[in-house]
């Protein structure tokens, strides 16, 4: 786990630089690419533990 900490405190970092960009966007806008951020970390992520996710199923999950 400790192999995966720092590109999740990567990815959280960019994730909220993005987030903060976002602050003058529309709302409906700005739900859309907060979730296809998160359904982006869940893919990369279980890749990296070996797992293929289907992105279409993660997106629902999380929606």
């Amino acid at each position: 786990m400790s192999v995966l900490a720092e590109p999740m405190t990567a990815v959280s970092s960019a994730q909220g630089l993005l987030l903060d960009r976002l602050s003058d966007v529309g709302l409906g806008l700005r739900e859309e690419t907060r979730l296809a951020a998160l359904t982006e970390e869940v893919v990369q992520t279980s890749s990296i533990e070996g797992e293929t996710l289907d992105v279409a199923s993660v997106r629902s999950s999380i929606n």
